[in-house]
């Protein structure tokens, strides 16, 4: 089914796993419609991948914002832009991420350690389709497409429900390397010969048998391969 999507973000995603390869198209053909999705899924299952992926063919950029830990201002400047002097260190006008991604895709990663207050901000520029930079009073037309994503179920007691419904009109849910070992075997394969593949496969599978987890998916994996490349076989 995705072996014959012409998409470059759709062909990096290499697996063999069936529901992958069923998300990955789905992820394609949400890439025509314009409404909100969520990715919901683990660190380093290449959420960013799919959000490029849901990006598709769109005139204006790809833009992406992390808002881990971000001061609330920052966070806010960095958004919607700011006017000159708005605050310390204001030293010229800006325009805000939502301007720079106009006709695009604005890509909200960890959008569950936003601050509550900013989420408010944020549910309303998508309810009203405007907003203003920091300082000033002009409202601009917002135009474009959201997409968030999270490493962790979002909760009731820090993320706001209306603002939730708002961004999930889809939502997309990579599964979890460690219950994907083919992928894992194809990773290993791409990167290692056969003998060090059997080597290391044999290893990584006995390690998931005894519940070990893989948190850090393909990230993690990566470094496991690196690792075995320069000093062998780990304990």
């Amino acid at each position: 089914m995705i072996e014959n999507i012409n998409n470059e973000w759709v062909k990096k995603y290499i697996t063999q796993d069936k529901d992958m390869k069923e998300l990955l198209y789905h992820a394609y053909a949400l890439s025509f419609r314009p409404e909100p999705v969520l990715i919901q899924g683990e660190s380093g299952t290449g959420k960013e991948i799919i959000a490029r992926i849901l990006h598709g063919e769109r005139k204006g950029k790809f833009v992406a914002l992390n808002t881990t830990a971000m001061p609330e201002l920052l966070a806010e400047s960095e958004l919607f832009g700011h006017k000159k002097g708005s605050f310390t260190g204001a030293y010229a006008t800006r325009e805000g991420l939502i301007e720079t991604a106009h006709n695009g895709t604005l890509f909200l990663d960890e959008i569950g350690d936003m601050q509550y207050s900013l989420q408010s901000k944020l549910l309303r520029i998508l309810q009203e389709r405007r907003y203003r930079r920091v300082g000033e009073d002009i409202d601009r037309h917002f135009d474009c497409r959201i997409i968030s994503a999270t490493n962790s179920s979002l909760s009731k007691d820090t993320f706001r429900r209306d603002l939730y419904y708002r961004l999930s009109v889809f939502e997309l849910k990579p599964t979890p390397l460690r219950y994907r070992k083919s992928d894992i075997m194809l990773y290993l394969q791409t990167h290692l010969d056969a003998e060090d593949v059997e080597i290391l496969s044999k290893r990584i599978v006995e390690k998931l048998d005894n519940k070990y987890e893989l948190e850090g998916n393909y990230r993690e994996l990566q470094n496991i391969v690196l690792r075995y490349q320069v000093f062998g076989l780990e304990d």
